[in-house]
């Protein structure tokens, strides 16, 4: 077991100095962390070094067929069939039982002025004729078919509806089954669309029928993400014009949608295929369904919905890239923290800890590319939405929700680097909050707040087919979207999100910062955190100390006296994103008489060339350059200065600099 207390750390066995070490011993011992400190630091670096690299497994995840928890999706590229059953959770809802289809289409008066009005007179008289003709054969059993009107949607809530009828031979069947398989001869799915040489829009019907031979075979289609579904054979897809013209249609598409997350060079293209579903997989949860008489096929209409992003290719580079980029900026702090476990675990001491997250404002590269690597979330979440109703829609919206909750959150940590001139009277105070808290924080409070429940999900997903259309149906009283939409789209996801992403980053902020601040009211009686005391530290002073807002763990009460010196711990270097190495000599590693050492030089480097310095600078363009080095506790500045390309370094870090 390792040592528990004061020699226990997350980072390395310090080299101790000669001159200064017994002045600065009482004031390392006294700065020394806790077990704790050491643990929490180890976990945080961690999952921060994970949050960092997240996006390479959302790739494969989104990209491959690969299965990760039973979940394959191509968010590039995907078709999936969506799950319809006749419940109010799916919106389905009554509309009217009066409808009455002969051998010469609905009968004069039968239907509902509202109903009626669905369409324009010429159309629907032509849907009229189109269902009498389409169930010919069932006509034979009946001399009439009592025709129900279901809506489903049609709500402000909603945004979108479409239109349903369902045939029943001696009686009108409901629109909400309660009492297990209900009776019908057939059904039938009233939407829009556009075709090419029908800008202008068309009428679009979807049927199913009873007695039919050809309908009753059942197909298992192969969802992109893996999972399967089963629909009937060969429904018939009708088109009618707006004057009342019947073309049979071969291309069963509609929903066409543009949407644009990323700009118009990364356009979402998505449309669906209508179909007619088996539902002998779901019956034993629902209460109610329909199904036909003679062919005992349980039965509802549906849709294959898919999409395709352009140049996603180009997306995809971004992404590898980016992760590329973050493996390289976060060696070093990979290479600290695997280090100090190894300590730990060798019980080995070690005397220097920090978080990564506190010092990310100091590592802008850094935290740039984790915010480039999490950018597509807003295509993801775009195009997570439109599977609303599939078998892994959820699982797949909230994955894009954490992809997003770590684009927000280090935005925000990349805003807040102070960027804006100050007045020369605030240069050496400092409104502090704690980065750690905040970046925690905000991921919680945006995952539970776009995907603690389904609710915003299922906002989103009528959001998107509650575009302009370019035809619609006439539904309680107003022009509904139903399947045909103009050029330029639909709005895209983040509208729905801002204000919840908003006050999400808000509180967590806001929580970072009033924690940060009671805590320097109670520990140290005062708000702000004071900088002055930097200008006595000669690193210091070069490094630029910050201004206004900071999360850099600078507080003066973590400094060391040294004679007239005021003097920094070696993990405030780390957290301003520098580090020390030192030559490896051959008296490092041979054995004999102990002689007296001459003073070590510690060169300082950026902790980005950590790796590369260690590994050997020889294997690079351009050796690491430092930027000083420190003799005795005592930082000289050396501008335009690297390391040595023939000599081999090694990582050790001073007790203090000052």
């Amino acid at each position: 077991m390792p040592r528990i207390g004061p020699d226990i750390n997350l980072g390395l066995c310090s080299e101790p100095s000669t001159t200064d070490a017994s002045a600065a011993a009482a004031a390392l011992k006294r700065l020394q962390p806790t077990s704790m400190d050491v643990l929490q630091c180890l976990v945080s670096n961690v999952v921060t070094c994970s949050i960092a690299l997240l996006s390479l497994v959302t790739l494969f995840v989104f990209l491959t067929q690969v299965r990760v928890l039973i979940l394959s999706v191509g968010m590039f590229q995907r078709a999936i069939v969506s799950k319809n059953v006749q419940t109010a959770d799916q919106f389905w809802a009554p509309y009217g039982k009066s409808c009455v289809v002969d051998k010469e289409g609905f009968v004069a008066h039968s239907c509902s002025a509202d109903v009626q009005n669905t369409t324009q007179a010429n159309a629907w008289t032509a849907i009229g004729l189109v269902l009498a003709h389409q169930w010919a054969a069932e006509l034979t059993k009946a001399r009439v078919l009592y025709v129900t009107t279901c809506i489903i949607g049609a709500t402000p809530s909603v945004g979108w509806g479409d239109l349903q009828f369902i045939a029943g031979y001696d009686g009108y069947p409901d629109c909400l089954p309660s009492d297990g398989a209900q009776s019908i001869a057939g059904m039938a799915m009233l939407e829009t669309t556009v075709r090419d040489t029908h800008p202008e829009g068309l009428y679009f019907l979807t049927l199913y029928s009873d007695l039919n031979p050809t309908m009753q075979n059942v197909l298992t289609y192969v969802n992109t993400d893996g999972t399967t579904a089963r629909l009937l054979s060969n429904p018939l897809r009708t088109l009618v014009t707006l004057q009342g013209q019947t073309i049979a249609d071969a291309i069963g598409q509609n929903y066409m949608i543009h949407s644009y997350p990323l700009g118009p060079r990364y356009q979402v293209t998505v449309s669906c295929h209508t179909e007619m579903e088996e539902l002998s997989a779901f019956t034993s949860s629902l209460r109610g369904w329909s199904q036909g008489k003679y062919s005992q096929q349980p039965v509802a209409p549906g849709w294959t919905c898919g999409h395709a992003v352009q140049n996603a290719p180009e997306l995809i580079v971004l992404q590898l890239v980016a992760f590329v980029a973050a493996c390289l900026l976060l060696s070093g702090d990979i290479y600290l923290t695997c280090y100090g476990l190894q300590h730990v675990y060798h019980a080995k001491p070690v005397t220097m800890t920090y978080r990564i997250l506190d010092g990310l404002e100091r590592r802008k590269c850094l935290t740039l590319v984790i915010v480039l690597n999490a950018l597509p979330s807003l295509l993801y979440l775009d195009v997570a939405r439109i599977y609303y109703f599939t078998q892994n829609g959820y699982l797949v919206w909230s994955l894009a929700v954490a992809m997003l909750a770590v684009f927000a959150s280090f935005a925000v940590v990349l805003v807040l680097r102070q960027v804006l001139p100050v007045p020369a009277r605030c240069h050496t105070a400092c409104l502090q909050y704690n980065a750690t808290l905040f970046v925690y924080t905000s991921l919680t409070t945006i995952f539970l707040a776009c995907a603690g429940t389904q609710s915003l999900f299922e906002t989103t997903y009528n959001a998107f087919f509650a575009a302009e259309p370019t035809l619609g149906l006439w539904l309680r009283n107003a022009t509904w979207p139903s399947g045909a939409y103009v050029a330029q789209g639909t709005s895209v996801v983040f509208t729905w999100l801002q204000i919840h992403l908003c006050a999400a980053l808000s509180a967590a902020l806001a929580l970072s910062l009033l924690t940060t601040l009671f805590e320097r009211l109670y520990r140290r009686q005062s708000f702000l955190l004071r900088t002055d005391w930097c200008l006595q530290n000669s690193f210091l002073v070069v490094a630029n100390p910050p201004t206004l807002l900071t999360a850099l763990p600078l507080d003066e009460h973590a400094t060391i006296r040294v004679h007239q010196h005021v003097a920094c711990l070696p993990c405030v270097l780390t957290q301003l994103g520098y580090v020390t190495v030192t030559r490896r000599t051959a008296s490092d590693t041979t054995t004999g008489p102990v002689l007296p050492k001459p003073p070590k030089t510690f060169f300082v480097i950026s902790i980005y060339a950590l790796v590369p310095a260690l590994l050997c600078p020889r294997l690079f363009w351009f050796p690491p350059r430092t930027y000083g080095h420190v003799v005795d506790g005592k930082f000289i500045a050396t501008p335009d200065a690297y390391l040595d390309r023939q000599a081999r370094y090694e990582y050790k870090h001073v007790t203090h600099v000052h």
